[in-house]
């Protein structure tokens, strides 16, 4: 079928105005479009995310930041908390500060990964450090996702964007 637009007129001695008449050809919708729909809209939703920096200031901004663009964010100052949040929680991705008191960074991910097989491919880190030797040998040549503090709220979006592991 045709899409098709009937239009009236206006009639200034009556006051009235345009109508309009809309005729779009009848769509069958399958179970098939409703599940890609629940996909589109679960997507618009965001990503479930954990923040992790033993400074709560920095940890909360963060947070707000991806917040504002649809993520549910849990955020923890404490590698501890964060890694019995792990243990309740699925996420789709952990943005962890590298450098901690209790449980840094690197650990966090080794003990996440000891919990779910794969979920420390999901870590995005941060580093207010100058790439300590330990702290290169673990990120670059590791090749794991970092962003450097002080962190731009776009660079940390497109940043989330990119780590994120699909499915």
């Amino acid at each position: 079928g045709e899409i098709g637009v009937e239009t009236g007129h206006a009639d200034a001695a009556t006051g009235r105005g345009t109508s309009f008449r809309i005729r779009l050809p009848a769509m069958e919708s399958s179970p098939a479009d409703a599940s890609r729909l629940g996909d589109a809209v679960r997507n618009e939703r965001g990503h479930r995310l954990l923040v992790v920096d033993d400074e709560p200031d920095v940890g909360e901004m963060i947070g707000e930041v991806l917040a504002a663009v649809g993520h549910e964010v849990d955020v923890y100052s404490s590698g501890a908390d964060a890694l019995a949040a792990l243990e309740a929680t699925d996420y789709d991705l952990v943005i962890t500060d590298l450098r901690m008191p209790d449980i840094d960074g690197q650990v966090l991910s080794e003990r996440a990964e000891a919990l779910r097989p794969g979920l420390s491919r999901r870590f995005l880190y941060l580093t207010g450090d100058t790439l300590s030797p330990v702290a290169h040998e673990f990120l670059i040549e590791g090749n794991r996702p970092h962003l450097h503090k002080p962190i731009a709220p776009e660079e940390l979006r497109r940043a989330v964007e990119r780590a994120v592991v699909p499915g």
